[in-house]
């Protein structure tokens, strides 16, 4: 794909909430630019800075250590279509792509000046933080469910992660043990 098709594809993720207009499309086209990032890379940004994931799977990671060796848990997994909100509390956890993948980078003070001059953006991102809270309380759904249960609802939730992520990843993300996993 070209950067006009990634560009297209970010434009109708905003619209979801209502019309871009040609004049927060032009300022956008200035700040924008498609990060390919490829499998096992990290993607990197500042405080604050919001990546809109275009293609591809990029899975939350936190790394703690447990005694001599260091750990790694997963926290969630971002699909296409999907955003990440670079949050400076969460310093022990990165993202991390899972497939080659592309995505839409806005800094911080990009999305403070387009918000200042086009208001409407504010809706648009309002739309996408919504969407970005409602994915992540999955997680929290997964409490009171049996493993099988969790594995079902993680295949239907999760259908690019269950075709493509390593079953260690999705059962640390799933509370549950890999052989466990497998067996059901």
């Amino acid at each position: 794909m070209d950067n006009l098709t990634y560009e297209n594809q970010f434009y109708a993720i905003l619209e979801q909430s209502g019309p871009v207009g040609p004049a927060l499309r032009h300022e956008l086209k200035s700040i924008i630019q498609p990060q390919f990032i490829k499998k096992g890379k990290i993607l990197l940004a500042q405080p604050y800075d919001m990546h809109i994931l275009l293609v591809g799977m990029v899975i939350k990671r936190r790394d703690y250590a447990e005694g001599m060796y260091i750990r790694s848990e997963v926290l969630d997994f971002i699909g296409a279509n999907e955003a990440i909100y670079h949050m400076p509390t969460e310093a022990d956890s990165y993202f991390q792509a899972e497939l080659d993948s592309v995505a839409m980078l806005i800094r911080q003070p990009d999305i403070v000046g387009i918000i200042q001059r086009h208001p409407r953006f504010s809706e648009q991102l309002n739309a996408i933080l919504s969407h970005l809270l409602l994915e992540r309380t999955f997680r929290g759904r997964l409490i009171n469910m049996s493993s099988k249960e969790k594995k079902e609802a993680f295949r239907r939730h999760y259908p690019l992660a269950t075709r493509y992520c390593r079953i260690k990843d999705i059962c640390s993300f799933l509370g549950i043990n890999p052989n466990t996993y497998s067996g059901l």
